[in-house]
C-alpha cells in the first residue's frame, strides 16, 4: 500500500500524534507525581522520627534511601518538563488559527503564519522554534506531532525509571529492617 503524504493526511496524522501522545504524557505524569508525593512523605517521616526508629532501622539504610530519592527527584522533574511541553504542544495545536481554518492553509500562509509565531519567541528559543518551522516549511507538516509523540514516550520511560527507583528504594528500606 502507497503511503500518502497529502497536506491533508499530514495534518491529520500530526493531529493525531499530538492528541495521542498528550494522553500518555498526562497519565504517566500523574501516576509519577503520587509515587513520589508518596514516597517523600513515607520518607519525610522515617527521618523526622529516626531518634524513635533507630531500633526498627538502620540509620544507614535511610541515608541511602533518600540518595536514591534524590535520583527519583531528578528524573520526575524532567518528566514534568517534558509532559509541560507535550501539554503545552497538544493544546497549542487544539486551538490553533491555522489549524481550523477552511479551507487550510497554502504554504505560503503557513510560512507567514509560521514567521509569525516565530518572531514571537526570544533567544535561545527562536532558534529551536525556527530549526522546527523550517522543517514544516520544506513540507514535512508531521514533525511536530512526531516530536511530541518522542517526548512523550521519553517521558514515559523516565516515568517507568521513577517506577523502578521507587522500588529499590522501598528495597534499600526493608534490607534495614532487623
Amino acid at each position: 500500500m502507497e503511503e500518502d503524504n497529502s497536506i491533508r493526511v499530514q495534518v491529520m496524522t500530526n493531529k493525531s500524534l499530538v492528541g495521542i501522545a498528550s494522553i500518555v504524557a498526562a497519565q504517566y505524569e500523574k501516576f509519577a507525581g503520587w509515587l513520589v508525593a508518596g514516597l517523600g512523605a513515607s520518607l519525610a517521616l522515617l527521618v523526622s522520627n529516626l531518634d524513635k526508629t533507630k531500633d526498627m532501622i538502620q540509620p544507614a539504610s535511610v541515608s541511602y534511601a533518600i540518595k536514591i530519592f534524590v535520583a527519583i527527584l531528578v528524573a520526575h522533574t524532567a518528566q514534568k518538563i517534558l509532559a509541560i511541553v507535550v501539554s503545552s504542544g497538544a493544546t497549542s495545536l487544539q486551538s490553533a488559527v491555522g489549524a481550523v481554518m477552511e479551507p487550510p492553509l497554502t504554504m505560503p500562509e503557513l510560512s507567514a503564519y509560521l514567521a509569525n509565531l516565530e518572531n514571537a519567541y526570544p533567544w535561545p528559543m527562536k532558534g529551536m522554534v525556527r530549526s522546527s518551522f523550517n522543517r514544516m516549511r520544506k513540507g514535512e507538516l508531521t514533525f511536530f506531532g512526531k516530536l511530541i509523540a518522542q517526548l512523550s514516550l521519553w517521558s514515559a520511560g523516565l516515568a517507568a525509571l521513577q517506577i523502578a527507583l521507587a522500588i529499590w528504594l522501598v528495597l534499600v528500606i526493608s534490607r534495614g529492617l532487623p
